[in-house]
């Protein structure tokens, strides 16, 4: 892969790593980043990635969302239960 591919597709990540922060719709660019970022890692492994700060970001980002939604979801499941009991 060139470098100009490289880091297109580390700020493709990194985008979508900021916009898997909207709540519930952001789920899907969260996918999106963890997918490219796991592609990037198999077919870059040999060569440099100037956009690698990126790449590492975006599959953060894109990892807490998918973290803090399933918490949200979690705690919104469990306070129904809650409210539907009491």
């Amino acid at each position: 892969m060139d470098r100009i591919a490289a880091i297109r597709e580390s700020l493709a990540t990194w985008v979508c790593g900021l916009l898997s922060f909207f709540p519930l719709i952001g789920v899907i660019p969260a996918i999106y980043a963890i997918a490219n970022w796991r592609h990037m890692r198999r077919y870059c492994q040999l060569e440099w990635n100037p956009g690698d700060y990126y790449l590492k970001w975006g599959a953060v980002l894109a990892i807490w969302n998918l973290i803090f939604t399933a918490f949200a979801l979690v705690a919104t499941a469990a306070w129904f239960i809650a409210k539907s009991v009491l």
